[in-house]
């Protein structure tokens, strides 16, 4: 009881730690919002991978700076079969990015784990998060603008790491594993850093022991071992933000507690607006009134009930 009320402590530390404050960080001022992440987080493009990238993928990492401005963001080709937050967030739905009231630059790819270095790549084709960074820098970054003071780079991945980490009977010391992973996380922003993005908003990993994803998990995962894996992530998160926070008093490092908002909904779906919190079956039905689209993906519903939090949260309030 003792090792869990510190364990609470030392999270609402350092989530409450790096919230902004009103000289540092203003969400009215944010013109540009970068996206690094998995499936929760990519839109689709005219030049990207379909299903899975805005742009390019692991086979093809590089692209030009023609490519990259004419790229288009599709339309409800997301892994909600609509929206998703980052798109509610910013307004940006389709069409060019640059066109949008806020621009959305999604750089997150459908799959991906934090390295390929820690853990096997899902597909050929994925571009993983610190790879996504490197895509960012070589061919992006002096392209698109990314102005001090109104630019954001949102981080939300770790989410296929606990997955994975949860199937895998060779990973035996699991917060032994997370450290590592976390190490090349947090190296991933430093890289980011240097390349001129130093306001971060870092997303924690939301309770995907709840939805139906564990049906067909192969042992050795079952729901205790992902709700601990999931746990002892999102603990250690917090306390790495907390860290880089601290050890980085030039850049902004923002969390925002993903998780909170999904326990919200799947604690009381029916305050939401939700009478199924299984997942859709696609059958006739209105997809609006459900939790999940799938076994591991949420609702545009929830995208957008997260992205509400979130602006929220930005705009200096906690949840």
């Amino acid at each position: 009881m003792l090792l869990q009320s510190l364990s609470a402590l030392l999270l609402l530390a350092a989530f409450a730690a790096s919230l902004p404050t009103q000289n540092s960080f203003r969400w009215s001022d944010i013109e540009y919002v970068y996206v690094f992440g998995d499936s929760y987080s990519y839109v689709s493009g005219t030049f990207g991978l379909p299903g899975f990238s805005f742009i390019g993928d692991a086979t093809q990492v590089a692209f030009t700076p023609q490519s990259l401005l004419s790229s288009e963001i599709l339309p409800d080709k997301t892994s909600s079969g609509g929206a998703n937050w980052a798109e509610y967030l910013t307004g940006c739905y389709e069409g060019l990015p640059s066109a949008c009231p806020r621009q959305l630059w999604d750089f997150a790819h459908g799959g991906a784990v934090i390295s390929a270095k820690m853990l096997p790549r899902r597909r050929n084709t994925t571009v993983e998060v610190d790879e996504q960074v490197q895509q960012w820098a070589d061919y992006a970054a002096d392209i698109l603008p990314r102005t001090e003071g109104k630019t954001l780079a949102v981080w939300w991945a770790g989410i296929n790491d606990c997955t994975t980490i949860c199937k895998n009977e060779t990973i035996t010391d699991v917060d032994a594993y997370i450290d590592a992973d976390l190490e090349i996380y947090f190296n991933v922003l430093e890289n980011a850093a240097r390349n001129k993005l130093r306001t971060h908003l870092i997303m924690n990993v939301p309770p995907i022991d709840l939805s139906a994803y564990l049906e067909t998990a192969p042992a050795p995962c079952d729901v205790k071992r992902l709700r601990r894996t999931i746990s002892s992530f999102n603990d250690k998160l917090a306390v790495r933000a907390a860290k880089y926070a601290k050890d980085h008093p030039e850049q902004l490092v923002m969390t925002f507690d993903a998780a909170a908002v999904f326990r919200n909904i799947l604690g009381q779906p029916y305050k939401y607006g939700f009478t199924n919190s299984s997942y859709f079956t696609g059958q006739c039905e209105d997809q609006g009134s459900w939790v999940w689209h799938n076994d591991e993906h949420p609702t545009p519903r929830v995208h957008r009930i997260l992205a509400m939090g979130l602006e929220k949260h930005l705009r200096g309030h906690c949840l």
